[in-house]
């Protein structure tokens, strides 16, 4: 990989790890009630980065498929509505970094997914043990907070448990995309998942959150300007030049440095690093590594060298 490449790599880690820290000081919190409810956060989050993506296509004279508006808003909603609003209302609940790690989870749902609803998949023992090392990961995060059972802890337990979803929803997306999208060129499909992110979040923003009564702090505006143009549409323009430069598997890359940069980007606001979070932050990235064929790459490296 170039030096520009691998600049643009860690980049693109900075900023989707960065985005976690934007939802928490986006989305409304016990003491910033006036702050963004989660829906509403969704909406203005997916509109904003939709409108710049959009924009982007017509320049370039993309157009758009509208005759696959049904695949398209199924796609907006499990890959944009439903985890973008479950991230933001676990991270009412639970530091950033956390959010960031499950979000890691992704890779393993795909690989488990993939096995159990795709006939030519098969997971082989070393990547069995790759799963199971990812969850076992899972469990022990997830394990420090079972402690309590009342009030905050419960809803805590809550926040943990929907950034689990979010990163299922990422991985059901990435099986109907495969099934029903493709050829599709991939700016298209995240403008196309934007849009429709948008119009299945206005009506729930509109019923239950009334936005228009809300005051955020300038902070809260700031981030959420941040989460929409750069933590969305800037970082998915940087993600397909990625593909395109370096193709799939190495930009897949940034999986690995977004939980890293998640739990830098925490720490600015005092987020606590604990030897549970580190341990099962390794444990899971380990897992995605051995899933993805490393532990396979680097066995067969070493079997080459031996002659």
């Amino acid at each position: 990989m170039k030096p520009k490449q691998l600049g643009a790599l860690l980049l693109l880690g900075a900023i989707w790890g960065a985005s976690f820290l934007f939802i928490k000081l986006a989305v409304a919190q016990p003491e910033t009630p006036g702050n963004f409810p989660p829906v509403t956060l969704v909406g203005i989050r997916t509109g904003l980065a939709a409108v710049v993506l959009y924009a982007i296509m017509k320049f370039r004279g993309i157009r758009f498929p509208w005759h696959r508006w049904r695949d398209l808003a199924v796609l907006g909603l499990i890959n944009a509505t439903l985890p973008f609003f479950f991230f933001s209302w676990g991270e009412q609940h639970i530091n950033s970094n956390l959010a960031a790690i499950y979000n890691a989870t992704a890779p393993l749902w795909s690989v488990l997914l993939a096995w159990l609803f795709v006939r030519e998949e098969r997971l082989s023992g070393v990547r069995n043990l790759g799963v199971g090392l990812g969850f076992v990961g899972v469990v022990y995060l997830f394990s420090g907070s079972l402690t309590g059972a009342r009030g905050s802890d419960r809803l805590a337990l809550w926040g943990e448990i929907v950034c689990i979803v979010a990163s299922l929803c990422y991985a059901i997306s990435n099986m109907w995309t495969r099934r029903r999208l493709r050829g599709i060129e991939s700016l298209t499909l995240a403008t196309g998942q934007l849009i429709f992110g948008t119009l299945w979040a206005l009506p729930l923003i509109a019923v239950f959150e009334r936005p228009w009564q809300i005051a955020p702090t300038p902070t809260a505006i700031a981030a959420l300007v941040a989460l929409s143009l750069l933590g969305t549409a800037v970082a998915m323009l940087i993600f397909f030049w990625l593909l395109a430069q370096v193709g799939a598997t190495r930009t897949s890359q940034v999986t690995f440095l977004l939980p890293i940069f998640g739990l830098f980007w925490g720490s600015l606001i005092g987020e606590p690093i604990t030897s549970r979070i580190v341990g099962s932050l390794l444990l899971i990235l380990l897992g995605v590594v051995i899933v993805n064929g490393g532990l396979e790459w680097a066995l067969r490296r070493r079997m080459s060298a031996r002659g």
